[in-house]
């Protein structure tokens, strides 16, 4: 996973030049590559692009680095911080997960 904060003075995310292979076959399932966007700031995008992810706020494996990252987070539609978040989850969902 490739984490990090993009300062507000970031320009717009350019298209990156990669070489990936054909779509995978099974929905929902593994996947060659697979980029989420978690959060831009406090922003909220619902259209084509969701942001956050609309699963990211149940996902142990996004909010362990992501609070590793900025302990501060606050999800951006609910308000409510990162380790509130990772400490609703169930105990199962955080079994294996260590810090950066």
């Amino acid at each position: 996973m490739i984490a990090g904060i993009i300062p507000p003075q970031t320009p717009p995310i350019e298209p990156m030049p990669l070489t990936i292979p054909a779509a995978d076959a099974v929905a929902w399932g593994p996947r060659t590559l697979d980029i989420d966007m978690i959060s831009y700031h406090d922003e909220v995008h619902l259209f084509r692009a969701q942001i956050p992810h609309p699963r990211a706020a149940s996902r142990a494996f996004v909010l362990r680095p992501l609070a590793d990252i900025a302990p501060g987070w606050r999800h951006p539609e609910y308000g409510t911080p990162i380790g509130a978040l990772l400490a609703s989850l169930p105990a199962q969902a955080r079994v294996g997960l260590k810090r950066l």
